[in-house]
């Protein structure tokens, strides 16, 4: 009588139990795959949601510092305009304050207009009281002027 070795031989039954059991083993991988899957899913458009959020929030800081530097350079462009038109009314020309403020006349005349056009009440306060019209003051007239009274206080001595 042969010896059946229960290792090499197994019954129909078995076989089809164990094919059961690695059917359910691949699937509880699989299944665990895909709940995996899922939530990475979840966090790559959780993180692309908090990604265009912070764009959004950039692109509003942003366009605020612009604002804002608009309004700034606005004001400061309204004082330098304020400053030229005071100036001119006291009687420097176009060419003098140019050469002062080492601007184009150009860009004088295109402050001038700014100051035209907007008139600001402190342009009314500065030259309400505009002091006495004498010789335009660019800076070459500044510095005969100083040598004038440099030679003037010479004599005197």
């Amino acid at each position: 009588m042969p010896t059946a070795d229960s290792s090499t031989t197994r019954s129909p039954i078995s076989a089809r139990e164990r094919a059961r059991q690695a059917t359910t083993r691949r699937l509880a991988a699989e299944q665990t795959r895909l709940k995996m899957n899922e939530d990475d899913l979840v966090a790559f458009f959780d993180a692309g949601r908090t990604a265009e959020r912070v764009a959004g929030d950039v692109e509003k800081k942003i366009q605020a510092l612009r604002n804002d530097a608009a309004t700034k350079i606005a004001a400061a462009e309204g004082e330098q305009a304020v400053a030229v038109r005071t100036m001119k009314d006291r009687g420097e020309t176009v060419a003098s304050i140019a050469e002062a403020t080492e601007s184009s006349a150009t860009e004088v005349r295109k402050l001038l207009k700014l100051a035209t056009a907007s008139t600001p009440q402190s342009v009314a306060r500065r030259t309400a009281t505009p002091a006495p019209r004498a010789q335009a003051m660019s800076p070459r007239n500044c510095r005969q002027q100083r040598s004038r009274a440099d030679h003037t206080g010479a004599e005197k001595r």
